[in-house]
């Protein structure tokens, strides 16, 4: 990685991650700091905002389409990191409005009941 996915910045995700990579417990340390390191660069190629200048970063770009496997350590931790946030962004609640239930179904919670009820 020579010249490959240079970032002048460090890489954090404070939305996702907001106490960094490497306390989250989904990353180890090692895969943790190359997120830190490449992820800026590593993002602007995914996202298109750069072109690739290498043969490593045209194969990471095969890797983010999805025509290729992961095979070097950059490559495998942001297919780990791209899991892990489709994973975040698929949570799903039971709960619900109860006022919109509620008028949604007015009849069965407002109305009186067609036949009393006779309480022997």
């Amino acid at each position: 990685m020579n010249q490959s996915f240079v970032s002048t910045k460090r890489f954090f995700d404070q939305k996702h991650f907001p106490h960094g990579f490497a306390r989250s417990g989904d990353f180890t340390k090692a895969e943790a700091t190359l997120l830190e390191n490449h992820g800026q660069a590593l993002q602007a190629l995914a996202s298109g905002l750069v072109s690739p200048a290498s043969a490593e970063e045209f194969q990471f770009l095969e890797c983010c389409q999805g025509t290729r496997q992961a095979s070097t350590g950059l490559e495998k931790v942001w297919a780990k990191y791209q899991k892990i946030l489709d994973h975040k962004k698929r949570v799903f609640t039971v709960c619900g409005d109860w006022h919109q239930a509620r008028s949604a179904n007015t009849s069965r919670y407002d109305s009186e009941p067609d036949d009393p009820v006779d309480e022997d």
